[in-house]
């Protein structure tokens, strides 16, 4: 517990916080910040799944490959195209 008080107190992620999070090298306002808009991300997406968003912050996802995989695979079943052309 105090390390985590001191990690607070210096401005940044507790350890613990780190073993469970996302890489980051940000201060703890910014990382919290930033997890925040990340969640707000998914909310949104679990809210209406049906909707494609038009615009995707990339940088705010925990795995931003398996997201550009998931495109590319829609985007070939949806044109009938070979997905390793894409």
């Amino acid at each position: 517990m105090d390390r985590t008080m001191d990690s607070l107190v210096l401005e940044r992620v507790p350890t613990r916080w780190e073993l469970l999070a996302y890489p980051s090298c940000r201060g703890l306002t910014s990382w919290l910040v930033n997890l925040q808009s990340r969640i707000e991300q998914l909310q949104t997406w679990k809210d209406n799944p049906t909707e494609v968003p038009k615009v995707t912050n990339i940088s705010r996802l925990f795995n931003p490959q398996s997201f550009l995989t998931a495109v590319k695979q829609y985007y070939a079943q949806k044109t009938q195209s070979e997905l390793n052309r894409l």
